[in-house]
Order: structure tokens, then sequence, then C-alpha cells
């Protein structure tokens, strides 16, 4: 950021927008806009799970992890067929398509988001998922 920075001009105008405002994104704020720059937060300003959210965690091991999590939605299938929903996270484009296959060859409709999709795709995929 600091190099496209350097090449803009002195008198301009900067925004910096963030879903998240690592300590990262703080320092660079601080080392190019000017001090009486104007913050805004939306929400909570630090990191905090939804109230009506219930988190489970368990250390499954890695060739175990599909079958855990059809064994998960199955007990969680009375809720699913009442229109709740379930979302995954996958560390990598290739795992969220290997998991969306193997969660419909069980018979489990699924569908994945990741950056390898065009916009468009992923724009379908959220309003599906609503």
């Amino acid at each position: 950021m600091g190099d496209i920075v350097a090449r803009t001009p002195c008198a301009r105008q900067l925004l910096l927008f963030s879903a998240t405002w690592p300590d990262r994104a703080a320092e660079l704020s601080h080392i190019h806009c000017r001090s009486n720059a104007a913050v805004l937060h939306v929400g909570t300003t630090g990191i905090a799970a939804c109230r009506s959210v219930v988190q489970h965690i368990e250390v499954v091991h890695p060739l175990a992890k599909v079958a855990h999590l059809l064994q998960a939605l199955n007990q969680a299938a009375p809720q699913l067929a009442e229109g709740m929903k379930a979302l995954v996270f996958c560390n990598s484009t290739t795992t969220v398509d290997e998991l969306v296959a193997a969660l419909r060859d069980a018979g489990q409709a699924a569908i994945g988001i990741h950056g390898g999709q065009l916009e468009v795709q992923r724009c379908e995929t959220i309003s599906r998922f609503r």
C-alpha cells in the first residue's frame, strides 16, 4: 500500500475500508492519513461472536473430517429441515470444491464460495444461501 500511496498526488483524499481492522491496517492508516482523520466504526470494534450463535469445537483427525461433518449434519437434520442453515469454512479453494462434492455425493445440499469463482457466481451463491 505504501508504494501505491507514494505515487499519488500530495493533495489527495484517502479512504480506507476494512470489514475487520487488524493492527496492520491501523498502522498503515496512521502512516498515510492526517492526524485529524475521521474514523468511523460500525458495530463492535472488538472481536466478538454473535450471542445467538452457539459454537462447538471438536478436534478431529484430518481423514475423518468429512465423515464427522456428515454425522453432525445428520444430527442437525431437524433444524435444517425447518430452514436453518449450516456454514462450513475451509482453508483453501480446493478444499471448498472437494467438500462440496463430498457433501453432494452423500446426499447433502451444498454450495461453495471462494475467491477463485467469478463475482457473479459468488453473488448467486450468497443469494441462494440466504
